[in-house]
């Protein structure tokens, strides 16, 4: 989308982890809303991609204070979009991609295919291109050869969603979380085979 602004959120500590009261100010923020000991975010977001999942919690769901920021940047109109995670497991156990009101995507290969890393599941609303080992997605990077390199994981198939999201919320700003969801879902190609 040309006419998008990118807000960028760090939610995770300097070690790479994601503790979920973090992620669930972050979501706050990011969509305008408050949070204690921190100025309102100028520029609010329609759509918030995730392409991580919460740690320090056993993978049984949604984590509830996390479920709580999303149903809040839900009711003021931001889609949540993310990734499924790659172990290869039900998506449900995890946070954010088992919580309510959340665009779950799932990774597919060139062939359309589920590759064995995607987690998937009821939770899992969409796939997208997420690669496979020895075929991922091309990206720009500061550290790969000729600044690019190919990584592959459910984190770059939720930013196409995004994305897609991202033009339908450009191109009808009235349209709710709820009916762009819609519009993703009732609209996408069935996995071959049906799985």
């Amino acid at each position: 989308n040309p006419q998008a602004r990118v807000v960028q959120v760090r939610v995770a500590g300097t070690d790479g982890l994601v503790a979920p009261q973090d992620l669930a100010d972050g979501l706050r923020w990011a969509a305008g809303l408050s949070v204690p000991g921190v100025p309102l975010n100028p520029h609010p977001a329609r759509v918030l991609n995730l392409s991580l999942y919460a740690d320090f919690i056993p993978l049984t769901g949604c984590d509830g204070r996390v479920q709580a920021a999303v149903d809040a940047v839900t009711a003021r109109g931001a889609l949540v979009v993310a990734g499924a995670a790659n172990d290869g497991a039900d998506a449900s156990g995890y946070t954010p991609a088992g919580c309510r009101n959340v665009l779950t995507v799932t990774s597919v290969t060139e062939d359309g295919r589920r590759p064995s890393y995607a987690n998937w599941g009821a939770r899992v609303a969409l796939a997208a291109p997420g690669g496979e080992p020895g075929h991922g997605i091309v990206s720009s990077s500061l550290s790969g050869p000729a600044g690019e390199r190919s990584p592959n994981g459910t984190s770059f198939a939720a930013p196409h969603a995004a994305g897609v999201a991202s033009l339908l919320f450009g191109l009808k700003p009235t349209l709710t979380p709820a009916q762009v969801r819609n519009l993703l879902t009732r609209t996408a190609t069935p996995f071959p085979g049906g799985h």
